[in-house]
């Protein structure tokens, strides 16, 4: 309820005030006001009037573009003093429509005429009064903007009026309604209606944004309407968990898979769709599939053929199952679960095999002790669902070996082979091999031979004594029998033996026969005879033998026709023959003036022995002479079918060689005098040494002179420039040492020279290339001779493997060896720090198989560019060493 008051003085006399009062009664259901007003009349000053004119007291009263009233009926009328005392000309009541929104104002109009005084009236009071506004449609809230479908949303209300109740109703962009309900009072919680799914599925939608409406009617009227809000909110499509039958599930069984809600309201519902997928290691793929409205679970079986290759080295593997949510053709969701696959149990996983065995050196069917072995090994091998083959190892008895073995059996006895494959599950296949029987045996042996001459006439007849032994096998195994041989060279026979149960046999002064003769052996002649024991095991190849001499008969003067003459032996004819140790006093001369060019021959004796040269002093003279001992202009020549070599000689006198000198091994003399070349391995004089030419593999030195070619070389030291043969300059091999005072120069101006501590290499461009050896800086360093720091060590293509050191690299942060300095733009050198990416690696080529921390170039490169940084500028990325031109 609300009052105003309105007023108004005559226009005829201002002592009179008309006042107005209206009192207005709201009626919120009915969105109207009841106006009660009042007309009244009183005197603004100390004086009362009074009218006593019944009639012509006129009153008019509009409200609201209506007359109210409109009567003269005032009867008399007083004007008392002050607004206490009004005197009431009318008063009634009306009733005024709100405006739709509950809004108000009319005008009003109340008139007093008095047609007897003119001092009164007309008195009019007149305005526009504004009603209370009457509260509509209620306002209201949500408890949330976005809420899953199924989950609750509360609506609160604040309402204008106790009398107000409410509708609230939630609809789709298609306007259909999927929740309705009346008599909300302030606030209402309900669930988000599963239907919503429906219409999602139908658009391929995620979410659907949802329009709440708010009703407000009076009481329990549910037609008394009074106003309407709306609010929009989304309403998104929930994806479904996961969850398993099992934990872990051996594969071929099968595990549930089931698409579930924590909001238990859900699990009934029948729009959304389901993909199962599962990852097994490399293996990925969908595995089942539920459509909308189907059941929520479906039966997945793990292959163990499809999944048990991926754990080749395990028995069980941790595998992901991952649940799909699709509302329509939409993806909304997925949700995970870990599943543990095993290898089932009752399955075979051992690993195949096929095995081979080759025997060697059997005799008969019969493996022998050290003669007799096997060749073992795999010729195929395969491991079961996705497992490889770790290891091969054949053990025969207790030896172990890897994939394959010749064995040769050391002893007799049983041999066991053992095959084993390993696969990558530590599943083993075995197969033993029955035992093999080995058997002993040994090598035939020979421990004496002799033979001797018949005595007197029985000279040439050959007698002949030996012992040995051969391996006797044990009853029931394999046979062997010895046979015995003797040969001179160029004839061969066979010695009968009767050896004993113990497998010993000996020969007493045999008389060699053959075929029922005696073969004959000259007396004046020596025999190298070799007895060779075979036996049956070996077969022709010879199991033993031992060589011995027949020595020619012993004669102290023998001769043979008229020319044959022998000392000490018997004569062979044509010639003298010395088997006694001779020394001659005298010269010795050779040929005659009739018969020039008969050669002295110094031939090797029967046993290999070589002979030897003596001299107490003086010198050995190797010359050519004439008759009478004057040397001849021809050079006597020294020469052999194979080669001439003096292995290790040494001359306390003189050399002189007048043709050609080849010493393989260390030769020493005082003094070589050689007119023609000189070869040798080692020479050493001790004096003076000259030829024509010289040639070695090894050192030629001499206390005094060199000569060669009528050049003088310095003592021990080679020709400062020369072509000769024995210091190649091209090809061949010094093996001795080499010493040179000056500078060895090599091809294309290369260089190599020492001075006191310090030796030089120098390639074509001596000015910035050159490398020293030697001390500086009061330290020994190998460094290069400049200081301008153009030299590397190794290149991008030809890198050093490795760099060992006692303390750190070295390269100066001196602020006076630099120049150009200037601060980094910080912006761009923080984007370059952080950008890059450490990185830990191993080496290809690193043997140690270490794991180092750093960085890659690529990378840094590829940052570089980023931050916009020139490889030229920064020392820190190399990609190649820049040529230093040729000029420099």
């Amino acid at each position: 309820m609300a009052s105003q008051n309105y007023y108004n003085v005559s226009s005829s006399n201002s002592k009179y005030t008309g006042k107005f009062a209206i009192t207005e009664t709201n009626d919120t259901g009915g969105n109207y006001s009841t106006i009660n007003w009042t007309f009244s009349l009183y005197r603004n000053d100390s004086y009362n009037s009074s009218y006593s004119r019944q009639y012509g007291n006129r009153v008019v009263i509009e409200i609201d573009g209506s007359r109210v009233l409109d009567t003269d009926q005032c009867g008399t009328v007083t004007a008392p003093n002050g607004e206490a005392n009004a005197y009431v000309l009318a008063s009634g009541s009306t009733r005024v429509n709100h405006n739709s929104d509950g809004t108000k104002q009319f005008s009003f109009s109340a008139q007093y005429t008095n047609s007897q005084s003119s001092s009164i009236s007309p008195l009019t009071v007149s305005g526009t009064h504004t009603c209370n506004t009457i509260p509509r449609a209620s306002s209201f809230t949500l408890s949330a903007s976005s809420v899953a479908v199924g989950s609750n949303i509360t609506v609160q209300i604040s309402r204008a009026s106790s009398t107000f109740n409410h509708r609230w109703s939630i609809t789709t962009p298609n306007n259909t309604t999927v929740f309705l309900q009346d008599g909300i009072g302030t606030s209402h919680t309900a669930a988000v209606p599963l239907s919503v799914l429906a219409y999602a599925a139908q658009n391929n939608l995620s979410s659907v944004t949802l329009t709440a409406h708010v009703m407000t009617y009076v009481g329990t009227n549910t037609g008394n309407v009074v106003g309407y809000a709306s609010r929009t909110f989304t309403a998104t499509v929930p994806a479904a968990g996961l969850s398993l039958g099992a934990s872990s599930v051996p594969m071929g069984s099968a595990v549930t898979l089931t698409a579930s809600f924590s909001n238990t309201a859900l699990n009934g519902e029948n729009a959304l769709n389901y993909k199962f997928s599962f990852q097994f290691g490399s293996k990925s793929g969908q595995v089942a599939s539920i459509s909308a409205g189907g059941s929520k679970s479906v039966s997945f079986t793990p292959a163990l053929a499809t999944y048990a290759p991926q754990i080749p080295s395990a028995t069980s593997g941790k595998g992901t199952v991952t649940c799909q949510t699709y509302c329509g053709t939409r993806l909304i969701g997925s949700a995970t679960k870990q599943l543990t696959l095993t290898l089932p149990s009752g399955v075979s996983y051992q690993p195949t095999f096929t095995e081979s065995l080759t025997p060697t050196g059997r005799y008969g069917n019969f493996y022998l002790k050290g003669r007799s072995g096997i060749t073992a090994g795999f010729s195929a091998a395969s491991a079961k669902y996705g497992a490889t083959i770790a290891s091969r190892k054949i053990f025969i008895n207790s030896s172990e070996y890897t994939n394959s073995v010749s064995y040769t059996f050391p002893a007799a006895g049983s041999y066991t082979v053992t095959y084993r494959v390993t696969d990558s599950r530590s599943y083993q296949a075995e197969k033993t091999l029955s035992a093999i029987t080995v058997h002993d045996y040994r090598a035939p042996q020979l421990s004496t031979f002799q033979v001797r001459r018949g005595d007197g006439a029985a000279n040439t007849t050959l007698y002949l004594t030996c012992q040995g032994s051969y391996f006797v096998p044990a009853s029931g195994t394999y046979s062997n029998t010895p046979t015995l041989q003797l040969s001179d060279g160029s004839r061969t026979f066979s010695v009968p033996i009767s050896p004993d149960a113990g497998g010993t046999f000996s020969v007493s002064d045999w008389q060699l026969t053959e075929n029922e003769e005696t073969p004959s052996f000259s007396e004046a002649q020596a025999y190298a005879l070799t007895l060779t024991l075979y036996d049956s095991v070996n077969g022709s190849t010879p199991a033993a033998s031992l060589q011995a001499t027949l020595p020619p008969e012993s004669y102290l003067l023998d001769f043979c026709g008229a020319d044959g003459v022998a000392i000490g032996k018997a004569s062979l004819g044509s010639g003298l023959e010395v088997a006694l140790p001779s020394r001659f006093y005298e010269g010795i001369t050779l040929g005659d003036t009739a018969a020039q060019g008969k050669p002295l021959r110094l031939v090797a004796d029967s046993q290999g022995n070589s002979f030897q040269l003596q001299g107490s002093g003086g010198a050995l003279k190797l010359q050519r002479c004439n008759a009478a001992g004057v040397p001849a202009s021809t050079p006597l020549q020294v020469s052999a079918s194979g080669s001439c070599t003096l292995a290790s000689s040494q001359v306390s006198g003189d050399l002189k060689v007048t043709g050609t000198l080849t010493a393989s091994g260390s030769t020493s003399a005082s003094s070589l005098t050689a007119s023609g070349k000189i070869t040798a391995g080692s020479l050493a004089v001790t004096g003076s040494a000259s030829a024509s030419s010289l040639s070695t593999s090894g050192n030629i030195s001499a206390s005094g002179t060199i000569s060669e070619g009528g050049k003088s070389l310095s003592s021990k030291y080679a020709a400062a420039s020369h072509s000769h043969s024995y210091l190649p300059l091209s090809g061949g091999t010094v093996t001795g040492t080499l010493t040179a005072k000056g500078t060895i120069v090599l091809a294309n101006s290369g260089k190599i020279f020492g001075d006191g501590q310090h030796l030089y290499i120098y390639p074509n461009h001596e000015n910035f290339s050159n490398i020293e050896l030697g001390v500086r800086d009061k330290r020994w360093a190998f460094m290069p001779c400049t200081t301008d720091g153009r030299t590397g060590l190794g290149t991008p293509t030809y890198p050093w493997r490795e760099c060992y050191l006692t303390s750190g690299s070295i390269y100066t942060s001196d602020r006076e060896k630099k120049h150009d300095i200037e601060t980094l733009p910080k912006d761009q050198m923080l984007a370059f720090i952080m950008d890059l990416k450490p990185v830990s690696y191993v080496l290809n080529n690193n043997q140690s198989g270490r794991k180092h921390w750093g960085l890659i170039a690529q990378d840094v490169e590829e940052t570089m560019e980023k931050c916009q940084i020139d490889s030229q500028d920064f020392g820190g990325f190399i990609k190649a060493i820049p040529e230093i031109p040729e000029s420099e």
